[in-house]
């Protein structure tokens, strides 16, 4: 009896727990088509405040062997149009290691001038297939008109074991995931 109470609690604590916090929630899954560490399992994206993006391979790895070998980056459109003639991700995400753990910086993307930093990011290695990474949409990037949505994708790149050159990832494989900007109900 006390067993079957107990799932039943955690159960509804995993349901209901997103609701709670205004969150949505996107998994989304990647086959086994590159090689190197950073060949992309699933990408996980939840919460709005700001929202986490949690990237998880197929390979384990560290972050000593990731250090100068390895970068994940998450592209974002934040401000022209979704579709069409100008449509470009304006920021980007770039985690990568120190040698020792992993880090995180935002970069806004300008079409005829150089990137520019706008700020370190909290980035986690929880599991030896998985890092994850809050980014400020709302509060750091500019959101164009009068936009519901943005749309992202996840890139990684590797060139340490495993690939005999350089191994690249992305996901999806083409185009972007339409984000909306406030919790759906």
């Amino acid at each position: 009896m006390k067993r079957r109470l107990f799932i039943s609690v955690v159960a509804f604590a995993i349901l209901v727990a997103p609701l709670a916090a205004g969150a949505s929630h996107l998994d989304l899954n990647d086959a086994n088509d590159a090689s190197g560490p950073l060949d992309v399992q699933e990408v996980g994206v939840w919460g709005n405040s700001p929202p986490r993006w949690r990237i998880f391979t197929y390979n384990g790895w560290s972050s000593a062997q990731l250090w100068d070998q390895g970068y994940i980056t998450i592209y974002f459109d934040t401000y022209g149009p979704l579709q069409g003639k100008g449509s470009r991700y304006d920021y980007y995400a770039l985690l990568s290691s120190n040698g020792r753990r992993m880090q995180g910086l935002l970069f806004r993307d300008f079409k005829s001038r150089s990137d520019v930093r706008i700020g370190t990011l909290r980035t986690r290695k929880p599991g030896r297939r998985t890092v994850t990474v809050r980014v400020p949409v709302k509060s750091k990037m500019e959101i164009g008109g009068a936009r519901a949505v943005y749309k992202w994708y996840v890139k990684t790149i590797s060139n340490g074991t495993g690939c005999g050159h350089v191994c690249m990832d992305r996901v999806p494989d083409d185009g972007g995931v339409a984000e909306p900007l406030q919790p759906v109900p």
